[in-house]
């Protein structure tokens, strides 16, 4: 099988998405704990009255934590995108064209992906470099990181499809090469996709991989095996 860049980088991407998911936890939890809201609530505060002003409610942290992770996961989309283009084209995997003997196959699922991946971007400009005044000039410098957190989790819902497309080439590729050289992990995961591939439409097929996806169900399986 031919090699391919997007391929052999894969790893250094995937640890690149690992680093940005660690940052943006570690500012999340650094943040959500700080006395850095407003008001602030002193829950054994004696007085009746147990909020108070602070006025540190700048929230330029989360927000460039979040746009962050939203470029890091538009590459994870991205470079999962390439691995099925390469799975669904006969001269990059040695198999039939879109997976398939006959029809179409998931040769639509893989141009969906594109679709899904070109989205994705457009969604990627940071949120947190757009800043206006508001409040009569008051705030004169909004960090929009509501804005950047609102379009991190629409990403993050558009990686998870692309990577059900992924795994669901990935079903269709072992179904036609046969499962006798995968390794624990990945026989595992094949097991539990198998069975998802031969929906009534390529939609139901990647809501369902897309389901145990969300739900967590194959990272557990997957983890136990290996």
């Amino acid at each position: 099988m031919q090699d391919a860049y997007s391929l052999r980088c894969t790893p250094q991407v995937l640890g690149a998405v690992r680093d940005a998911l660690a940052y943006a936890r570690g500012q999340v939890e650094i943040e959500i704990n700080a006395a850095t809201d407003n008001p602030l609530v002193l829950v054994d505060e004696p007085d009746l009255n147990k909020a108070f002003s602070a006025g540190l409610f700048h929230g330029e942290p989360v927000g460039f934590a979040c746009d962050h992770l939203r470029l890091a996961l538009c590459e994870l989309a991205a470079i999962s995108e390439r691995r099925a283009f390469r799975l669904t084209t006969p001269h990059l995997s040695g198999l039939p064209a879109s997976l398939s003997e006959v029809g179409i196959g998931v040769g639509a699922a893989q141009s969906a992906a594109a679709a899904v991946v070109a989205a994705a971007r457009q969604l990627a400009f940071p949120s947190s470099a757009d800043t206006v005044p508001t409040c009569e000039d008051q705030e004169d410098h909004t960090a929009m990181s509501t804005t950047a957190a609102k379009r991190t989790a629409e990403v993050l819902d558009l990686a998870r499809s692309v990577i059900a497309i992924e795994l669901l080439c990935g079903a269709h590729a072992v179904r036609l090469r046969g499962a006798s050289r995968l390794g624990r992990g990945t026989a595992r995961a094949a097991e539990i996709l198998l069975p998802l591939v031969d929906r009534e439409t390529p939609a139901d097929a990647i809501a369902a991989v897309t389901a145990v996806l969300s739900d967590g169900a194959l990272l557990s399986a997957v983890r136990s095996a290996a």
